[in-house]
């Protein structure tokens, strides 16, 4: 939970921090917004709760802290690809490297719990094949 102080709130609204998703008023879908409510169970990155306290946010407690390490291993190939996108002699060539790095990109922050893995099955024993696996729904 956290709180931000009166004279705070003209840098919150202005910065990059406190965004959630929420539906504006008489808005039908989910935006981010920022807001200048106090937040609870907000996820963030240390490097922007360190920027937040020291615009002045106030932090009343750390709910969970997650541990993990970073490192830029996918550095070398979208430098590649940038690389060879300057180089590139056609607008193909160059979308092709562009589109190579988003790609990958995309596919980094695909979230495959939503994935639903549908056969048609014509025969009784096929079905009773899938039928008995645990991931059958």
């Amino acid at each position: 939970m956290s709180t931000i102080p009166i004279h705070c709130t003209t840098i919150t609204v202005t910065s990059r921090f406190y965004r959630n998703a929420k539906k504006p008023p008489n808005g039908k879908l989910e935006k981010l917004l920022l807001t200048v409510d106090g937040k609870r169970n907000y996820v963030a990155h240390y490097v922007t709760l360190k920027q937040a306290l020291q615009a002045g946010l106030v932090l009343k407690r750390i709910h969970r802290v997650i541990k993990f390490k970073q490192s830029p291993w996918l550095r070398p190939y979208i430098l590649f690809n940038t690389d060879l996108r300057a180089k590139a002699k056609n607008k193909f060539q160059t979308t092709l490297y562009k589109d190579a790095n988003n790609n990958v990109f995309g596919k980094t922050m695909e979230c495959i719990r939503n994935r639903k893995d549908i056969r048609l099955v014509t025969k009784e024993s096929q079905f009773l094949k899938l039928a008995n696996k645990c991931n059958f729904k």
